[in-house]
C-alpha cells in the first residue's frame, strides 16, 4: 500500500529520497574529511563520477515518472560540476587572480548551459544564468584590476546589454516554441531591475561616469557584448515578426524601455563631479596613533586631528572630492 501526501509523492518515494540524501551527505563528509589524503588523480575521478552520476540518475528518475526527484538531481549535477571546476583548479594550483576566477566561471556557465539543453532542464538554465552573472561581474572586475579604472555607468550599460541579449534569446525560443523562453524572460527583468537598483542610490550617481570613455578593457568588453546583443535581437525580431510569435506593440514597448534606460543613464552624466559623498570611515583603519594615520595612502587624504577636551586624536578625511576643496 502506498501512502500519498498532498504533493502526490508516495511515502516510499519520500523515504527513498531522504535516504539517498543522507547517504550522499555521509559519503560527502567522509570524502571531505579525508580530502587532503586522497591522491590528485583519485580526487578528479571522484568529482567526475559524482557529477555524471547525479546527471544520469536525474535523467533516469525523470523517465521513470519521478519528475521532481529527477529535476532535483539535475540541479545537483550542475552544482557538482561548478564545484568540480573550482576544486580541480585548486588541485592544479591555477592562478587565483580575478582573471583566473573569471575563466573558471566562464567554464562553469558554458558547461551548465550545455547540460541544460542536452538534458532539457530549465532549472539548469537558471543555474547557468546565475553563473553567467558571476562570470560577467568577475570579468568586469578583472578588466578594472588591470586598467585600474572603475565606472558604475559602464557596469550599468553592461547589465542593459545582457538584458537585451536575454530578451533576444527569449524571442528565439518563442519562435521555436521552446519552454526555456520563460527563464530568459525572467532574467531579462532581473537585469533591468538591477539597473533601477543602481540608479536608486543617489550617492552613487555622481560616480557613474568617472574614469570612462577611455576605450580600455571594461569599455570594450561591454561594447562588444552590447553589439552582439543588438545583433541577436535584430535577427530574433525579424524572425518573430515573420512567424507572428510577437506583436509590433511589444517590440515598440521594449524599444521604449531601452530608450528610457539609456536616457536615464545619460542624465546621470550631468551630476558627475558636481556632488558626492564623503566616507570618513576610509581613514578609521589608521586611527591607532598619529604615526599610523600619517602612513595611510595619500589618495585617502587622511590627517590626524585632536579636539578640545579630547585626549585622543582621530584619523579623519582632510577633504572630500566633489564636496570640499583641499585646504
Amino acid at each position: 500500500m502506498k501512502f500519498k501526501g498532498k504533493s502526490g509523492a508516495s511515502f516510499i518515494e519520500i523515504i527513498g529520497v531522504m535516504g539517498a540524501v543522507l547517504v550522499f551527505l555521509g559519503v560527502a563528509w567522509l570524502i571531505a574529511h579525508n580530502w587532503h589524503k586522497i591522491p590528485d588523480f583519485l580526487k578528479i575521478i571522484i568529482l567526475v563520477i559524482s557529477t555524471l552520476s547525479s546527471l544520469s540518475l536525474g535523467v533516469f528518475a525523470r523517465h521513470s515518472d519521478y519528475e521532481k526527484t529527477g529535476r532535483a538531481l539535475l540541479i545537483l549535477g550542475a552544482l557538482l560540476y561548478i564545484a568540480s571546476v573550482f576544486l580541480i583548479a585548486q588541485i592544479y594550483s591555477t592562478e587565483t587572480t580575478l582573471q583566473g576566477i573569471a575563466w573558471l566561471f566562464l567554464l562553469c556557465w558554458i558547461g551548465v548551459i550545455f547540460s541544460a539543453y542536452a538534458l532539457d532542464s530549465p532549472e539548469n538554465v537558471f543555474v547557468g544564468l546565475v553563473t553567467f552573472l558571476a562570470w560577467f561581474v568577475s570579468q568586469y572586475m578583472a578588466f578594472i584590476e588591470h586598467e585600474r579604472e572603475f565606472s558604475i555607468g559602464i557596469l550599468a550599460l553592461g547589465f542593459l546589454g545582457i538584458g537585451i541579449l536575454l530578451y533576444a534569446l527569449n524571442l528565439w525560443h518563442k519562435n521555436t516554441g521552446h519552454r526555456f523562453s520563460m527563464v530568459y524572460q525572467f532574467w531579462t527583468v532581473f537585469y533591468f531591475l538591477a539597473i533601477v537598483y543602481l540608479l536608486s542610490f543617489q550617492s552613487l550617481i555622481p560616480m557613474f561616469w568617472e574614469n570612462v570613455f577611455s576605450f580600455e578593457g571594461p569599455f570594450l568588453f561591454v561594447l562588444f557584448l552590447s553589439s552582439f546583443a543588438l545583433l541577436v535581437l535584430l535577427v530574433g525580431v525579424v524572425i518573430a515578426l515573420g512567424k507572428k510569435t510577437i506583436t509590433t506593440k511589444e517590440i515598440f514597448s521594449f524599444i521604449l524601455v531601452i530608450v528610457v534606460f539609456v536616457s536615464l543613464l545619460a542624465l546621470t552624466g550631468f551630476a558627475t563631479g558636481t556632488t558626492g559623498s564623503c566616507y570618513a570611515a576610509s581613514c578609521y583603519d589608521f586611527s591607532k596613533n598619529q604615526a599610523d594615520c600619517n602612513s595611510a595612502p595619500s589618495e585617502l587624504n587622511c590627517i590626524w586631528r585632536t579636539y578640545e577636551g579630547d585626549r585622543d586624536g582621530n584619523c579623519e578625511r582632510l577633504y572630500c572630492p566633489g564636496l570640499d576643496e583641499p585646504t
